[in-house]
């Protein structure tokens, strides 16, 4: 006896004629085959414009650099989450208040495994070299040693070893004023 079998392919659905299976298209119900995905991180290029991985809808720094580590639920750095951290997104109050950004963004850093403990900064190293940057832009001070003579010492103070030029102007009882 003889059994048929019949095979039915199913075909690929592409509701949107746009080239892409539904399954690995991000908009499967509009036409977008211009939107490629050159930096091949699973978004197309309208969707996720600095190239996280996390789409710009859900996105909370959206212009991340490049080859900067990031946390991969909010999409941003380290540097862009302490300024979001800001107070009305404007300056700091005062600077405990930076440093406890700085802190809890390092935390985060490490919680997601972009630091370990090993490469974990001093949390307060940044902003000490930052205070302390104008300073070192300063040209180094010229120190030089007291005069070893009085010879030496007349030459580069010529006004404070020489007698007065002239009288005192006037005199009472013998003594100058």
């Amino acid at each position: 006896m003889f059994r048929a079998t019949t095979t039915t392919r199913r075909r690929a659905r592409r509701d949107d004629n746009d080239g892409a299976l539904d399954g690995a298209d991000d908009c499967p119900l509009i036409a977008n085959a211009d939107q490629l995905a050159f930096d091949g991180d699973g978004q197309d290029d309208v969707r996720d414009d600095d190239a996280d991985g996390v789409a710009d809808e859900n996105d909370l720094c959206p212009g991340t650099p490049m080859n900067v580590a990031f946390d991969p639920t909010t999409g941003c750095s380290g540097t862009q989450w302490v300024d979001s951290q800001a107070p009305c997104g404007g300056d700091w109050r005062n600077h405990g208040q930076y440093q406890s950004a700085v802190v809890a963004a390092a935390n985060r850093a490490r919680d997601a495994s972009l630091l370990t403990n090993q490469r974990t900064p001093p949390p307060y190293a940044r902003s000490r070299q930052e205070r302390l940057r104008p300073l070192s832009a300063l040209p180094p001070l010229a120190r030089s040693a007291a005069p070893a003579s009085p010879e030496v010492g007349a030459a580069l103070f010529p006004h404070a070893l020489r007698p007065p030029d002239r009288e005192p102007a006037y005199q009472l009882s013998g003594r100058a004023l």
